[in-house]
């Protein structure tokens, strides 16, 4: 199977980084032979929407045209054609990282105008899973209590399903100043990994 993971962190050496390599290393045992893209928005050159809506025009096809050249189109065509779907971030001001923003506004192509609410242009595929991946600073379950995650979870839901993923799994990880909290989540991750890469686990 293909996987795309959309990794918003700032630190390589991060927290939310631990849990993709974790979630990968899961992913690998479980399906040897996925086909994985992972794309470290820290490394890629993504330019800011220039909010011009020339992307949500009606014109029949999967994705909408961007007047910008700069090949995120390929990126998009990816998160559409993959069978797993992956956006992780650490929770900044009780939200997604700014980059990870950035990444979202530049996604609108996926969807097109009505009169009340963008929506979006591809259906769901059956069997597609997408998961979110947060990492707080606030310990768990209070990162979840405070709502830190809330908003952070529904956005990134709302791309995902969008890109035609069918379900969508959350995984809010908090408190890694503490040792045992910090093991028990990279734990978490990996055996999300394992139920990730099997085509007939229900997420």
């Amino acid at each position: 199977m293909n996987y795309v993971i959309i990794n918003g962190s700032y630190r390589k050496k991060g927290n939310t980084f631990s849990l993709v390599d974790s979630l990968i290393k899961g992913i690998k045992q479980s399906d040897p032979k996925a086909k994985l893209e992972i794309i470290n928005l820290i490394d890629q050159k993504v330019e800011f929407c220039k909010g011009c809506t020339a992307c949500f025009k009606v014109d029949g096809k999967d994705l909408g045209t961007c007047v910008q050249k700069d090949g995120f189109d390929k990126i998009l065509r990816s998160m559409l054609e993959c069978d797993r779907l992956v956006f992780a971030t650490p929770i900044y001001e009780a939200n997604i990282t700014a980059r990870l923003k950035r990444f979202c506004e530049r996604s609108m192509p996926l969807f097109y105008s009505t009169k009340t609410f963008p929506k979006p242009r591809n259906k769901k595929v059956k069997g597609k899973k997408g998961l979110v991946v947060m990492s707080s600073g606030a310990g768990f379950p209070f990162n979840i209590i405070f709502g830190l995650t809330k908003q952070p979870a529904k956005i990134l839901s709302f791309f995902l399903k969008s890109s035609t993923c069918s379900s969508v799994k959350k995984l809010p990880a908090g408190g890694f100043a503490n040792k045992k909290a910090k093991e028990k989540f990279i734990n978490k991750a990996f055996k999300l990994g394992l139920e990730f890469g099997h085509p007939r686990h229900p997420l």
